[in-house]
């Protein structure tokens, strides 16, 4: 997905996803995309997006997926955001999907709850939490980029 980003001129073609080892053993690791902060909170690595639809240039992409391989079956939590400002008014605008790290679903799978967050502030408790179908990781981030960018949809109807 960062090759489609830079070819079609959203984002720099210098940005690459990062994995790095987080315990001995290589027994979890975190892909990550970009090395600038201040995306979700000031924290996660993140990439700057030009050229959106609905967003302005300087949008930020955050990408984290942390993977633990020690555990069977291997386990993966993620989260995916993107923050900026709604180009028609410049109103802040954030909206970030997380698969967390704990069983909270009900039945017998009982896989994480994967839910987005759509908003206007990424810090505040009062945004709205959105629950949704299972998404691979790069399911959710081409989902989250289709909803400000129409073009970046995987699927394009004709």
């Amino acid at each position: 997905m960062l090759g489609v980003l830079a070819d079609r001129g959203h984002c720099s073609s210098r940005a690459r996803w990062q994995i790095d080892a987080k315990q001995q053993g290589r027994s979890s690791y975190t892909v990550s995309v970009g090395s600038g902060t201040g995306c979700l909170s000031g924290s996660h690595p993140c990439i700057e997006l030009t050229g959106l639809d609905h967003l302005e240039d300087g949008a930020r992409l955050s990408f984290q997926v942390d993977v633990i391989t020690d555990r069977k079956p291997p386990s993966a939590q993620y989260t995916i955001g993107l923050v900026g400002k709604i180009r028609a008014d410049g109103t802040p605008w954030f909206a970030r999907i997380d698969l967390g790290p704990r069983g909270q679903g009900a039945g017998r799978c009982c896989h994480a709850t994967l839910h987005g967050h759509v908003g206007q502030d990424p810090d505040s408790r009062f945004q709205a939490r959105v629950p949704l179908p299972w998404l691979l990781p790069w399911e959710a981030l081409e989902w989250l980029l289709a909803t400000v960018h129409p073009g970046l949809e995987p699927c394009p109807h004709s």
